[in-house]
């Protein structure tokens, strides 16, 4: 998790994109929606019209990782935000992140 975002960043995630695509919904709450296409997504974080902040979200296979005999798939999900305030990006991500994490035991 980040304390800070720019108005663009990448990320490496594990999972397939059905998965990701299945786990969206809850992330992203209460804030308008909607799928693009197949890889990507589009997110309202604010219904300003003035000043709209729109967070585009695209993903796209990467290559699994291979630890031992055990493979996990794994997805470049790249962040683009609409406008340099931080301020609603900062509060979208930190919900975000805390439902997308994945935790093993």
């Amino acid at each position: 998790m980040l304390n800070d975002y720019s108005s663009s960043f990448v990320r490496q995630v594990v999972g397939t994109p059905v998965d990701w695509r299945a786990r969206l919904p809850d992330a992203i709450g209460e804030h308008v929606w909607e799928f693009v296409d197949d890889s990507s997504a589009r997110v309202a974080l604010s219904e300003d019209s003035a000043l709209p902040n729109v967070l585009l979200m695209k993903w796209r296979i990467m290559d699994p990782v291979q630890i031992a005999l055990l493979r996990l798939p794994r997805m470049e999900v790249s962040f683009q935000y609409s406008t340099s305030a931080n301020n609603a990006l900062y509060s979208f991500m930190k919900r975000f992140d805390l439902h997308m994490q994945r935790g093993g035991g």
